[in-house]
């Protein structure tokens, strides 16, 4: 259209007071205002739906000259309202007249009408014109359109006749055609419309491209100029860290804009190639009904160069699809640089991205493929073009004037412009045979590229399935050493929790049993009884007597301790009675030795001593009188296990042991008190008492020599 038309027109929408699916109602309620001589008019629009209810409503005050006003503004949009009149309104002088005449007021039923009348003006006009004229102001910008829209629904409708009149002719040509000379005018008419379609479909896609390509450019410059600027020493980073967003901005907005125009050419190539099909399958029909022979010889030319617009329409489509695949791939590349590896998903993110990389390059190669298949077929089409022109000029006969001599006949040269034409056709054909054999040359290593690329892919799968599982069996044998840990801990903590327990408890039992007799203090009561009960024979080196570490002033440290380990139990623990057989052993233990034979009864019994268990007997304090037969009963009774009044055998000290055991008490083996350096007063005073217990254990062992011989068993 002229720019100078579109310069003085002003695109208006057509669609503007389009109503949409009416879902409220509007109420009208009308009275008159005796001051202000004005009818208030309330509107009121009820929404109502099964999940809201919403009311809106409108107040306006309007004389009978305003209401009339508005009246001619909808009759002259909606002409068919000035069949609805207004009701008789009371009268209103204007300018000099309102000196002349008094205002009225109004009388009778004027407001019921008034409202009847704004009903039946909403039902002719609707709801969107009435309510925008009467109660609301519009903004120009939903009145007028844009004009580039404007235009390119010119074009769309342009591109639309164009369209239908090329259905139309091949319709004809194809229902109304006799013989083959009709159906090759009605082809000349189908290129004629044909040609008028393509150029309003391209003056179409012109104007869709147009704004894209100028936002294009901008964004081009913008760029330049940010880069311009960060490559500029002198600039602060404040400063290159704006130029640095303004160029990640309109980076983005170039390759927006450049994916609308590759998806615009994508689809004009598109539309142009499903005409072309169907133009071509349209001929190939008409050749079965007409017959090859005869459509050959007069519709082959169109029909080959119909079959060679769309292959290179084609053509054009495959390599518009592998610059917009070449594109996305550039975008998921920028994407994947700009992934920030701090968030969560990041891993999720690149691996995505990494597939569809592989997918568009794939689908490129593909692309590659195909348009490498098209060039083969349109090389074919032209060595089929070549070929057919060839015999066509072999089967052409041609005839020269006759001449009247000889020599006349050899200065012409009869097949000289047939011979060039063919001899220019056949290295034609050569090299488009050659053309054939590079190109399928060129498929087949696209091909291997392609499985290439298949392989590399599922090798890095498996190398990324490995590593997974490499991952996983280390987390696995670290959760084990974890779960070690965790459980050793827990039972150290269960050791340490039962520990104090078995402490706090020993210190109630303690605590219970302070005021009993103690093992120690049982010990002392024995040598004690033992140093009474004595002949009154002295020792030396015994606590009390002359040589005795205690004469010299030492202290109670420097005595002699016991060379055997002994039991140590916590004091005020109960002795079984002796009236009571001990329990038996526990599995695990061998019984107790049998008790030896009692003695004969020319022997007095050693003095009573009183006994305790083995596991409670502590070595007991020499008393400072010692007799040969208290030693004697002494060694017996703690070594041979009998006792020492009756000969019978005592109860096996195991067996109180065990009793205490099941009682809950804790044994513990004493401590043994580290022996102090020796000096000479203790040497001497040992060397004596090894001496006195040697010549007492000889003694003994006559005695005891003796007492075999004289007894009779």
């Amino acid at each position: 259209m002229d720019d100078d038309i579109s310069n003085d027109w002003v695109p208006v929408k057509d669609t503007v007071f389009k109503e949409d699916k009416i879902t409220t109602k509007l109420i009208f309620s009308v009275c008159w205002n005796y001051q202000e001589y004005k009818f208030a008019v309330t509107c009121r629009r009820h929404s109502r739906t099964y999940l809201t209810e919403k009311e809106e409503a409108w107040t306006l005050g309007l004389g009978s000259y305003q209401l009339m006003c508005l009246h001619s503004q909808l009759c002259d949009v909606v002409p068919q309202l000035s069949h609805y009149p207004l009701p008789q309104l009371p009268y209103e002088p204007r300018g000099v007249w309102c000196f002349i005449y008094d205002r009225e007021q109004a009388e009778g039923n004027v407001c019921t009408e008034l409202e009847k009348w704004f009903q039946c003006a909403v039902d002719v006009c609707g709801q969107k014109l009435f309510l925008a004229v009467w109660f609301e102001e519009m903004n120009d910008s939903e009145y007028y359109d844009q004009l580039n829209d404007w235009k390119i629904k010119e074009f769309e409708e342009q591109v639309d006749i164009a369209r239908e009149r090329v259905i139309n002719v091949a319709h004809l040509g194809s229902e109304h055609a006799v013989n083959l000379q009709e159906l090759c005018q009605d082809y000349e008419l189908e290129d004629k419309a044909f040609n008028d379609w393509c150029r309003a479909l391209t003056a179409l896609y012109n104007a869709k491209l147009h704004p894209f390509i100028d936002l294009r450019e901008i964004a081009n410059e913008k760029m330049r100029i940010a880069k311009s600027h960060l490559a500029d020493p002198a600039l602060g980073p404040r400063p290159k860290a704006e130029h640095t967003k303004k160029l990640l901005h309109w980076d983005g907005q170039h390759s927006e804009m450049q994916t609308i125009i590759l998806d615009h050419y994508v689809s004009f190539y598109s539309t142009i190639y499903s005409f072309l099909s169907d133009m071509h399958s349209r001929m190939k029909k008409d050749q079965s009904k007409f017959g090859k022979a005869s459509f050959t010889r007069l519709a082959s030319s169109r029909l080959f160069r119909v079959e060679g617009e769309k292959l290179n329409v084609k053509l054009q489509h495959l390599r518009a699809q592998s610059k917009h695949s070449s594109h996305e791939i550039t975008c998921t590349m920028k994407l994947m640089a700009n992934i920030d590896s701090s968030t969560p998903d990041a891993n999720d993110l690149l691996n995505s991205h990494e597939n569809k990389v592989y997918e568009l390059k794939c689908r490129m190669l593909d692309l590659k493929i195909k348009v490498l298949e098209v060039e083969v077929k349109l090389a074919r089409l032209k060595k089929e073009v070549s070929a057919h022109n060839i015999k066509e000029i072999n089967n052409t006969d041609e005839f020269f004037d006759a001449v009247e001599e000889q020599s006349q006949l050899d200065q012409v040269d009869v097949q000289s412009e047939a011979k060039h034409q063919t001899v220019t056709l056949k290295e034609e054909i050569t090299s488009l045979s050659a053309k054939i054999s590079r190109l399928s040359k060129k498929q087949a290593q696209l091909r291997n590229q392609i499985a290439d690329m298949e392989q590399q892919k599922e090798a890095k799968e498996k190398m990324k399935v490995q590593k997974r599982e490499q991952q996983e069996k280390h987390h696995l044998v670290q959760k084990r050493r974890e779960e070690q840990a965790q459980e050793k801990a827990r039972l150290q903590k269960f050791h340490d929790e039962e520990r104090k327990r078995t402490v706090q408890r020993i210190k109630k039992f303690k605590q219970k049993n302070k005021n009993k007799i103690s093992p120690v203090e049982h010990g002392e009561q024995v040598s004690q009884a033992l140093g009474d009960d004595g002949d009154g024979m002295h020792v030396p080196g015994v606590l009390g007597s002359p040589g005795s570490p205690a004469s010299y002033g030492e202290t109670h440290s420097d005595r002699l301790q016991p060379s055997f380990s002994v039991f140590s139990l916590p004091s005020g623990i109960p002795l079984p009675p002796p009236g009571i057989p001990p329990p038996p052993p526990p599995p695990g233990i061998p019984p107790p030795p049998p008790p030896p034979p009692p003695p004969p009864p020319g022997i007095p019994p050693p003095p009573p001593l009183l006994s305790a268990p083995i596991g409670l007997l502590q070595t007991p304090k020499l008393s400072s009188m010692l007799t040969v037969d208290a030693l004697k009963s002494v060694k017996l009774n703690s070594f041979s296990g009998q006792d020492g009044k009756t000969g019978r055998a005592k109860a096996d000290p195991m067996q109180n042991m065990f009793a205490l055991i099941k009682q809950g008490v804790n044994l513990r083996r004493a401590e043994t008190v580290k022996k102090p350096a020796d000096s000479r007063v203790e040497i001497d005073f040992q060397e004596a008492l090894k001496a006195r217990f040697k010549k007492m254990n000889i003694a003994i062992e006559e005695d005891s020599d003796s007492e075999d011989e004289h007894t009779d068993w």
